[in-house]
């Protein structure tokens, strides 16, 4: 009876900890979805573990697709991202790189700020996590500014011509 009472008592301990641990895993998934940065999460032999919903539209793959292929195949970009991401393999995370260039999955390019960080246990790397802000929207808008600068810059110009023709 001891022994029956203790393997019920063990059963329902591990019963409570694994729903716990579906729970854990529930928030992080929705946490990663929430975000709105693109977050790319990577083994410690740069391999795909998990692409989160901006990641999917902004590279074009989806996760499940591009799970357990290597990082260089869905994360096209500059030769900078190499050093990043071998500086977060010896545990040293890279923040905020900016000016990357990287490309869609249709082979469109987009500006992007790129930061790697290393997932360490102790001093071992168990993985990297990549967030990815897509500056097109910011690259746009100031295209469009230095547009509207130079049609003013052409207004002024025209109207001081007009000016001195009418004179």
């Amino acid at each position: 009876a001891h022994s029956a009472f203790q393997h019920f008592y063990q059963v329902g301990n591990l019963v409570a900890e694994q729903e716990k641990l579906v729970r854990f895993r529930r928030f992080t998934e929705v946490a990663q979805n929430i975000i709105q940065d693109s977050l790319i999460v990577l083994t410690n032999n740069l391999r795909v573990v998990r692409l989160n919903h901006a990641a999917e539209a902004a590279l074009g793959y989806a996760s499940d697709e591009a799970t357990s292929l290597p990082v260089e195949n869905i994360l096209i970009g500059t030769e900078n991202m190499r050093p990043a991401l071998k500086m977060a393999q010896d545990g040293i995370p890279t923040l905020n790189q900016e000016n990357t260039r990287l490309y869609r999955r249709s082979g469109e390019a987009f500006l992007a700020r790129v930061s790697t960080l290393p997932v360490k246990n102790g001093e071992q790397v168990e993985g990297i996590v990549i967030l990815i802000q897509d500056l097109s929207d910011q690259e746009l808008a100031q295209s469009q500014a230095e547009q509207l600068e130079q049609q003013a810059l052409l207004g002024t110009v025209t109207a001081i011509f007009a000016h001195e023709v009418r004179n």
